[in-house]
Formats: structure tokens, C-alpha cells, sequence
């Protein structure tokens, strides 16, 4: 999810990190809840998750004509 509100995710990422998972920016930094962009997984594919991310930013950042 993106541009999501403090209140939005506070308990929704405590449910997720009491269940196992991990919640963090999309960048993979430690949880804010007033961030801007998170990931939430279960945990176990949030390593993967992230560097998915990273790469499509990086191919998206490649193919910019500014």
C-alpha cells in the first residue's frame, strides 16, 4: 500500500509483526508509522520483496529521459 495515514497502519503492522511477519519501508529501513510507503509480509519472503522493489526502482530510474 502507499500513502497510507499513521492511523492506518499502527495496528494492522502490530498484527503483522505479533503473527511473524515484518513490516517495513519499501526500502527496507526499520518500521515508521508515518511513512509514506511500507511493505508488510509474512516474514519470510520480505528479503525477496525488497529486492524486488529495489530492482524495479532501479529499471525505473534507468529509463528516465529527464
Amino acid at each position: 500500500e502507499q500513502h497510507l495515514k499513521p492511523w492506518n497502519v499502527a495496528a494492522g503492522a502490530l498484527i503483522v509483526t505479533e503473527a511473524g511477519g515484518q513490516v517495513t519501508g519499501m526500502d527496507g529501513t526499520p518500521f515508521e508509522p508515518a511513512a509514506a510507503h511500507l511493505v508488510a509480509t509474512n516474514g519470510l519472503v520480505h528479503d525477496a520483496m525488497i529486492d524486488v522493489i529495489r530492482g524495479f526502482r532501479a529499471e525505473r530510474a534507468g529509463r528516465r529521459t529527464d
